[in-house]
């Protein structure tokens, strides 16, 4: 019975050591790549819709990312919403009742409808690249440190900006 014991306790070490990654010739970054794991595509999508129509690091809190980006841009888009409410608040004249803009208060409106273009744009650009090259980096790492088959990337992103008369264009394309 004890031989059987032994047996049975020796090939169950066995099979978790076989399982189990060795991840030790990793770098930190492409630990966390690697720990992360791959995300469906359906997830990376859905993520970039997330922060082009909703914003305030939502995409990046779908795809893992809240942590590291996500709340700069939470608090940035909150902050900008701010100064723009703040400058209202400092242009209303309550006798005339009606908004009377002055340097300071169409500076700040300025600056906060700047900030929120930026941090959305940011937003826009990081959310359809970022969770995608990080794919690829695991595709990468799985197939050649973690002794995986390789494979051929399976899509690549690109983003265009065009000026036109009268505005511009912005264009993102899917090559797979």
């Amino acid at each position: 019975m004890k031989r059987i014991f032994g047996l049975c306790l020796s090939l169950l070490t066995l099979s978790f050591s076989l399982s189990a990654a060795d991840t030790s010739k990793l770098s930190p970054e492409e630990l966390e790549i690697y720990n992360r794991g791959e995300m469906p595509n359906g997830r990376l999508i859905g993520a970039g819709f997330a922060g082009i129509f909703a914003g305030f690091g939502i995409g990046h809190a779908i795809v893992d990312h809240y942590g590291d980006i996500g709340w700069i841009l939470t608090a940035g888009e909150v902050a900008s919403i701010g100064l723009i409410g703040a400058s209202a608040a400092m242009a209303y004249d309550s006798d005339k009742e009606k908004y009377d803009f002055d340097i300071s208060s169409g500076t700040t409106m300025g600056i906060g409808i700047a900030a929120i273009i930026g941090f959305r744009a940011f937003e826009i650009y990081d959310i359809w690249t970022r969770p995608w090259n990080e794919q690829k980096q695991y595709k990468v790492i799985k197939n050649t440190k973690m002794g995986g088959k390789a494979e051929a990337p399976s899509n690549q992103w690109s983003f265009l900006v065009l000026p036109r008369s009268g505005g511009g264009t912005v264009s993102f394309a899917l090559h797979f």
